[in-house]
């Protein structure tokens, strides 16, 4: 679980930059303020970015 979070937060601004990058710059910024203010368990704001960030790489690939 130590190892987990460490990764995640760790690895949380990177993921963060790649939704911004994806187009989900209200959800970035949502998941930065809720991360910030500790509105949202750190371990549902991982799923919830990932889960965007995902969703767009995968609908890049059915683009192509």
């Amino acid at each position: 679980m130590l190892q987990q979070h460490i990764h995640i937060r760790a690895n949380l601004p990177k993921l963060l930059a790649q939704a911004v990058r994806a187009g989900h710059q209200g959800a970035a910024v949502a998941a930065l303020l809720a991360w910030g203010e500790g509105t949202k368990p750190l371990l549902v704001l991982w799923q919830e970015v990932s889960s965007l960030v995902e969703n767009s790489s995968s609908q890049e690939v059915k683009k192509d």
